[in-house]
């Protein structure tokens, strides 16, 4: 399985759960959108019949139809407390 990870500089639960992954056989792409539009581009391209998206940066480009799964998860600015749910929306 091919998994997109939306992250940010510094986040070490990208980079485990990244890791964790391809120990398990996924490629994993930490997709680091901060780096947009200065060292990166993005190109939708929508139409009657089908859309698309990819991305380009100095790594070269990545395309939708690489992705099977997108991982989606909330930033927090306070570190989680065990036991709690610090976002009500947030999810397993």
């Amino acid at each position: 399985m091919k998994i997109l990870i939306p992250t940010k500089v510094f986040d070490f639960h990208a980079l485990a759960v990244a890791a964790a992954l391809e120990v398990k056989g996924h490629t994993t792409y930490r997709w680091f959108a901060a780096d947009y539009p200065s060292r990166q581009t993005i190109s939708f391209d929508i139409g009657i019949h089908d859309r698309n998206w990819r991305i380009n940066d100095y790594l070269g480009e990545l395309q939708d139809t690489e992705v099977n799964v997108v991982c989606q998860r909330g930033f927090s600015k306070t570190p989680a407390t065990a036991g709690t749910n610090t976002k009500p929306n947030s999810q397993p």
